[in-house]
């Protein structure tokens, strides 16, 4: 994937993606956190995110 790039995947992708060390934001609100959730995914409400920027490695890969 390129850096600064959006791009929309599918699952596929996206499992491809976690194998390669990426790591997942899921942007849902808590309730919805707390239906359903895939595995090792952090949650960062939607609207937190911009706060939440600082605190993500440039080192690392984001999918949300």
């Amino acid at each position: 994937m390129n850096e600064g790039i959006i791009e929309e995947i599918d699952v596929d992708g996206l499992a491809a993606v976690l194998s390669a060390g990426a790591r997942l934001i899921d942007v849902r609100e808590p309730d919805e956190w707390l239906q359903a959730r895939v595995a090792g995914a952090v949650s960062i409400p939607l609207n937190d995110v911009p706060d939440s920027v600082d605190d993500c490695s440039s080192r690392h890969t984001y999918v949300s």
